[in-house]
């Protein structure tokens, strides 16, 4: 065997040595109709799916705040076998988006048992992360504001949790662009539970970076147990594929904990309008297969 011989069969064998890449994408039940009922819903949901899988994805994300009005009317039941249809089409239901957190100035028993309503449901699909945004208020940066904020927000954790307990579930605070990544750091460490925990969101990091990626990386990854992948230029959270904008991805990697490159990488993009002539789930399908594509050298 000559030089180049041996120097190709080892470049095939680290290629094959190296595990598949596994991508997650977000669901967009909205470009399968514009109205989701309890009538709807799993068709809804089944179809959007198979667009997903179909373009080579192993994870899917849902929302299921858009089937709120729904929610109570479907059951745990409905979740529960949603979750095992998804896993017999070959994608699994690894994450949850879940409702904002109460308003600041919202009655907060009322929003703590709506929240957990949606808990409950992610829990019965068997879902690891149930992601959620913390409060939200212009003026975060007010002590008083930020005290008041910090109590409100280890409330509804705690309630969370106490939902959660017991299960496969995590809850997941993600890296807001409104909020400073010192909060959050203050907000877990009062949250010292193993069922809970953070979502690094690159979008939101880029647009509201501060110091290094790498030290944000290094503060966080103990307690990361899910990842929202998108890409922008720095000035707007834009939901771009990653290697659109001017995400530094190569540290992202390089800092990451293996169990989250092997299950975690969840794409969670802005579906572009149809253009004229062309279904909502046409479309989606063809960006599903566009974000695949740009995604996978990026992210390898």
């Amino acid at each position: 065997m000559n030089d180049k011989s041996a120097a190709t069969d080892g470049r095939e064998a680290g290629i094959a040595a190296r595990p598949r890449l596994r991508l997650g994408m977000a669901g967009d039940w909205f470009v399968q109709t514009p109205a989701i009922t309890s009538d709807n819903l799993r068709q809804v949901i089944m179809d959007d799916a198979r667009i997903v899988r179909a373009a080579g994805f192993d994870f899917i994300e849902l929302t299921i705040a858009h089937a709120e009005p729904a929610l109570d009317a479907l059951g745990l039941a409905f979740w529960k076998e949603v979750g095992q249809e998804l896993r017999e089409m070959g994608l699994e239901p690894i994450s949850v988006h879940g409702p904002y957190y109460p308003a600041f100035d919202a009655e907060l028993t009322s929003g703590i048992a709506r929240i957990v309503r949606h808990a409950r449901a992610s829990q019965a699909l068997g879902v690891r992360a149930f992601v959620v945004h913390t409060v939200h208020h212009p003026h975060i940066h007010v002590t008083a504001i930020a005290h008041e904020a910090l109590r409100r927000d280890v409330a509804v954790s705690l309630a969370l949790s106490d939902a959660l307990d017991g299960g496969y579930t995590c809850l997941a605070m993600e890296n807001l662009p409104t909020l400073s990544l010192c909060y959050l750091q203050t907000l877990l460490g009062k949250l010292d539970r193993p069922n809970i925990g953070m979502c690094f969101d690159t979008g939101h990091y880029n647009v509201r970076p501060e110091g290094t990626l790498e030290h944000a990386l290094k503060i966080f990854s103990p307690r990361m147990v899910h990842l929202h992948l998108s890409d922008n230029d720095g000035l707007s959270d834009q939901h771009q594929p990653p290697g659109k904008g001017n995400f530094d991805w190569g540290t992202l990697l390089k800092c990451l904990p293996a169990a989250l490159r092997e299950k975690h990488l969840m794409l969670e993009l802005t579906t572009p309008k149809p253009a004229p002539g062309i279904s909502a789930a046409e479309s989606f399908a063809r960006w599903c297969e566009e974000a695949y594509a740009a995604a996978s050298p990026v992210l390898e």
